[in-house]
């Protein structure tokens, strides 16, 4: 009853059902914990047609005064696109980034930005996952 007064009021096409928030989230836990990525690891997950991955990002360049290039910053670097391509097969312009600062706040942060990103567009995630594949075959014809 709740599916059908929810599909009615966001007015979905057939077939698409909202599914409670709590069941299609990304949770703290799921997300790996810093250390992973201490080691340059990206971490890589989807929720239906919305691809997703959080990898530590070195702004690296030279100090005023010094010679030697070194890391000035460290954060976590967030992109979310849509399938069915992978991250590097997937042009830039259709890569959305986000940075947040490299600690437990940060990666609680970034998994707030996914689920955020998810349900913010949920059709559009369902019609990736849907017909993704179909438009890129045809854009390869």
């Amino acid at each position: 009853m709740a599916a059908k007064a929810a599909k009615e009021e966001a007015k979905l096409p057939e077939g698409i059902t909202i599914i409670p928030p709590d069941r299609e989230k990304v949770t703290y836990d799921s997300v790996l914990n810093i250390n992973f990525y201490k080691k340059g690891a990206p971490f890589l997950g989807s929720i239906r047609g919305m691809r997703y991955r959080l990898i530590k990002d070195e702004i690296r360049g030279v100090p005023e005064g010094e010679e030697e290039e070194k890391v000035l910053k460290t954060r976590f670097k967030l992109s979310v696109w849509e399938e069915p391509l992978s991250y590097e097969d997937t042009e830039a312009a259709g890569i959305s980034d986000y940075y947040f600062d490299f600690d437990e706040d940060g990666r609680k942060q970034a998994v707030d930005k996914i689920n955020e990103a998810y349900q913010s567009e949920i059709l559009h995630w369902h019609d990736a996952e849907e017909n993704g594949i179909k438009r890129l075959l045809k854009r390869r014809k």
